[in-house]
């Protein structure tokens, strides 16, 4: 019987060791939580706003259409907005 309990302190060590570390890596994650949302947040805030809007003038390549038949359907005109 004593092999048994022999056993059982030696689980029951690897067994802290792992609860250990698990709660180390818990605080380890939550500071770094902290860290990012707290302490950095503006400059995640600023760089998010300047990613947010971006104007870029675009001209389309279109096409006309046309039937069957050849007869155009829809021409590419400029029209007097642009």
């Amino acid at each position: 019987m004593r092999w048994l309990s022999e056993r059982v302190r030696v689980w029951n060590n690897r067994l802290g060791l792992l609860a250990g570390f698990y709660v180390v890596l818990f605080f380890v994650l939550i500071a770094r939580l902290y860290f990012l949302q707290i302490i950095e947040a503006e400059k995640y805030q600023i760089l998010s706003d300047k990613n947010r809007i971006s104007f870029q003038v675009l001209s389309s390549s279109r096409g006309s259409i046309y039937d069957r038949n050849g007869v155009p359907l829809a021409v590419n005109q400029r029209s007097c907005y642009s």
